[in-house]
């Protein structure tokens, strides 16, 4: 992945700031076809989940989704990429099933966190032994969500499904165990009003707007890739 290297600092940086403040969440803006959705899972999640890059973290787990994904129940859609994400952390730790985690994300989502978290610090003490580390390495989800537009955009989303769902990723951001990423069409960006929760999770460092990228940046995505590949 080329030319969008001061974007993926920013976006970085902008991350690590919210998770300090304790809300680990940043929403990334642009106008259709900026690159939003490459940006995130071709260049900041190869980053970032690389040990040692975030000062305190050693291992990481991720997952993607949209929210078109499960639009009939987007809790359940968010709960099976998480649980993807976990994978057999998950399995030999909390033990989760999708529906449970949907539950709890729509009941109860800071017991969801936790449970998540019990997921990671299984998965931390397995690699403590596999690997004979001194200590258990700290152990992170990433939760990209694609397309958030959709929230707004699907008929068959109402306003009550979209509070809880950003209900429960106010949770997940604030439990210093999950951090999140979102990409969102520019248009849309006036509908964030509609739900006082993503207002907060925005505010400050929380919203990145991703410009088209520069002359300079598309010769860098055009020659760096050729030459990857051995073509000049």
């Amino acid at each position: 992945f080329f030319g969008r290297t001061r974007a993926i600092a920013d976006v970085r940086s902008a991350l690590i700031v919210q998770a300090r403040r304790g809300c680990a969440f940043l929403l990334v803006l642009g106008m259709s076809g900026a690159g939003k959705s490459s940006l995130l899972l071709a260049g900041v999640l190869p980053v970032i989940t690389q040990p040692g890059v975030v000062e305190g973290v050693d291992l990481w787990r991720w997952c993607s989704l949209r929210p078109s994904g499960n639009q009939r129940d987007l809790l359940l859609g968010l709960a099976r990429a998480i649980l993807g994400g976990l994978g057999a952390a998950n399995d030999a730790g909390a033990g989760l099933s999708d529906t449970t985690l949907a539950l709890l994300l729509r009941q109860s989502p800071e017991h969801a966190a936790a449970e998540i978290g019990k997921a990671l610090q299984h998965g931390a003490a397995t690699a403590t032994a596999a690997q004979g580390l001194a200590r258990p390495p700290v152990a992170l989800l990433v939760v990209v969500i694609d397309q958030f537009e959709e929230l707004f955009a699907l008929a068959d989303v109402d306003a009550e499904d979209r509070r809880r769902f950003i209900s429960a990723v106010e949770s997940l951001a604030s439990s210093a165990q999950v951090w999140v990423l979102a990409a969102m069409r520019s248009d849309f960006y006036s509908r964030c009003a509609e739900l006082p929760a993503l207002v907060r999770l925005k505010e400050g460092a929380g919203q990145y707007e991703l410009l088209a990228p520069s002359r300079g940046e598309i010769e860098q995505m055009v020659r760096a890739a050729a030459s990857a590949a051995g073509l000049r």
